[in-house]
């Protein structure tokens, strides 16, 4: 009697145990499924509406928007780019395309 008690008592214990194991992958497939987006939907259309490609080159026609907006005029922005472009320069890669230099410069200068 002994053993029938402990053997149905490990059965149990298997039987939770494998449950646990199938709960716990469920959770993780759920939250895979939700880390599949690299890229947002909101920032796909950033190259044809971002703040950077619709904004700069209006600000480039003029001077004293360009100073208000960067603090600097755009002859020193582009002296600063050539003198860091190749530092701060990401390669693309098969599944997105880096920040380019000029917006990189740009973002940091306008959050200090």
């Amino acid at each position: 009697y002994d053993e029938l008690v402990y053997w149905s008592l490990e059965s149990e214990d298997d039987d939770i145990l494998l449950l646990a194991a199938v709960v716990e992958d469920e959770e993780n497939k759920r939250r895979r499924k939700h880390k599949k987006c690299w890229v947002h939907n909101i920032n796909l259309d950033q190259l044809m509406f971002g703040e950077f490609t619709t904004l700069m080159p209006h600000l480039r026609e003029d001077r004293e928007r360009f100073f208000l907006y960067f603090r600097m005029y755009p002859e020193c922005f582009d002296v600063i780019l050539d003198g860091i472009d190749e530092e701060i320069r990401k390669m693309p890669t098969n599944f997105r395309n880096p920040i380019s230099p000029a917006e990189r410069i740009a973002i940091e200068i306008n959050f200090q």
